[in-house]
């Protein structure tokens, strides 16, 4: 509707005044429409993110808490979004470089798997040496004992993939004769996790490690062997420990490392299964009772009497294992170099006998 006025100067004004319509009205008095959410609720969330969660638990001040973990149905998909960061937003990756490089020091060891991990993958889809020298090379040579850690299960992660298998190794070889002690420690370390993946090359990086007589190197060793015995490598470790204390020219360094490790790794559970087994467990108590040239062999043969006498105690309630023990005490007569030493394997069993009469049997044995 429009009105015009009249002033009292002749000019005209012009007033307007819009109405609206039924329709518009209606329209207006509508209320604002609302987007509606992608993802209605949590499930549908990890449906279409191809998500899963497992219970977990977490250490805290209180004891082992419940926790729900994230974790994605497809391990392989981790593997895509690790692939599809690197090719499609490079600046981001390269920007994570220093927290991926201090989340190796989180106290919470799955931070610490999971973060290595990542490492492993982007050395193997992205840049093997790039992430190598940035990361890896850095953790290996950190003060901080998670960091070293850290650097195995980055590798075992490369290591799974075939092309890369001969880059690991070639690395773990050139740390472990480097003059760089870290490098030393982190190579025998990452032995721990991937000795079970190529035992035979592990047991040559633990040759060149124990040879350099640094009783760090040997506890790592200790360790490694543990793992090898664990993952069903028993008959090669026991065949490594008798070849490396028999050999008289070999480094006395690393004769002695076989006693001890045998010595604290291997028990009696690991040669009863077979003879032959037991044969190399003879081999190693003939040198460590006998052998004088043997570095500390004073306090190397006292163990190994202690061991026997341990493992023989061990087996009187166990049927197999006393005939294990009784085949090994035979086989420790028969062959012992000297009558001297022969008579020191009865002296020993007469004196156990005095206080325990079950050892009576293994010496009638002997005797016979």
């Amino acid at each position: 509707m429009a009105k015009a006025d009249i002033s009292k100067e002749g000019e005209r004004t012009v007033k307007i005044t819009i109405s609206l319509d039924g329709e518009t009205a209606q329209a207006e008095e509508q209320p604002e429409l609302s987007i509606k959410p992608i993802f209605v609720d949590e499930a549908r969330l990890f449906e279409v993110a191809n998500l899963v969660t497992v219970t977990g638990e977490r250490n805290t001040e209180h004891g082992a808490t419940a926790v729900r973990l994230i974790e994605f149905r497809d391990e392989t998909q981790r593997q895509k979004i690790i692939h599809m960061l690197g090719e499609s937003f490079q600046q981001v990756v390269e920007q994570l470089i220093p927290y991926l490089y201090l989340l190796a020091a989180h106290p919470k060891a799955v931070v610490r798997r999971r973060v290595a991990e990542a490492v492993g993958e982007l050395m193997c889809e992205l840049d093997f040496i790039h992430y190598k020298e940035t990361i890896v090379i850095p953790w290996a040579l950190s003060d901080n004992i998670y960091m070293n850690s850290s650097v195995g299960l980055a590798l075992e992660a490369a290591a799974q993939d075939p092309r890369y298998a001969d880059n690991v190794k070639a690395l773990l070889k050139h740390w472990v004769t480097s003059p760089n002690r870290s490098f030393n420690w982190t190579a025998v370390a990452s032995c721990v996790q991937l000795g079970p993946l190529w035992p035979e090359e592990a047991f040559e990086l633990l040759e060149r490690a124990l040879k350099r007589d640094q009783l760090d190197l040997l506890i790592l060793a200790i360790l490694v062997v543990r793992r090898l015995c664990q993952e069903g490598h028993i008959d090669l470790v026991l065949a490594q420990l008798s070849q490396w204390i028999g050999d008289r020219n070999a480094s006395p360094s690393l004769r002695r490392g076989a006693a001890l490790i045998f010595l604290e790794v291997i028990g009696l559970g690991h040669v009863a299964v077979d003879g032959h087994l037991i044969d190399y467990a003879v081999d190693v108590f003939l040198v460590g009772l006998s052998d004088r040239k043997l570095v500390n062999s004073g306090v190397i043969r006292s163990a190994m009497l202690e061991k026997l006498k341990g493992w023989a105690e061990e087996s009187f309630d166990d049927p197999e294992k006393q005939a294990a023990m009784e085949t090994l005490f035979t086989r420790l007569h028969v062959r012992a170099e000297t009558q001297r030493d022969k008579k020191r394997i009865l002296f020993h069993l007469q004196r156990w006998c005095q206080k325990d009469d079950r050892f009576a049997q293994i010496a009638r044995g002997l005797i016979q």
